[in-house]
């Protein structure tokens, strides 16, 4: 029991030897966990050779076009949700 008492006694004042209370910051974008960069976009397919196929070259022409507008969706709404993150957090933070 006598354990117990000190222990909750070490947490009390432990956690009331802060007297101001700590500013909160929002984290800046890509600090947060493993990510340190902007989200790249996979790099896109290009055509090879000397002699290239007119449906071979409009295939690849779609699939860069597909991905592209995929990648843009991405980046744009991790933005839209950052930003709405930051301006919940600093109505709550006043």
């Amino acid at each position: 029991m006598k354990f117990l008492t000190l222990i909750f006694l070490c947490l009390l004042v432990g956690c009331a030897s802060t007297p101001v209370p700590v500013p909160q910051k929002f984290p800046p974008p890509y600090t947060v966990g493993v990510k340190k960069e902007t989200p790249k976009c996979p790099p896109l397919q290009q055509q090879t050779g000397e002699n290239v196929n007119i449906l071979e070259l409009l295939k690849t022409i779609v699939a860069n076009y597909t991905e592209y507008y995929i990648c843009s969706d991405h980046v744009d709404n991790w933005n839209k949700w950052y930003i709405e993150q930051k301006e919940i957090f600093e109505k709550v933070k006043k």
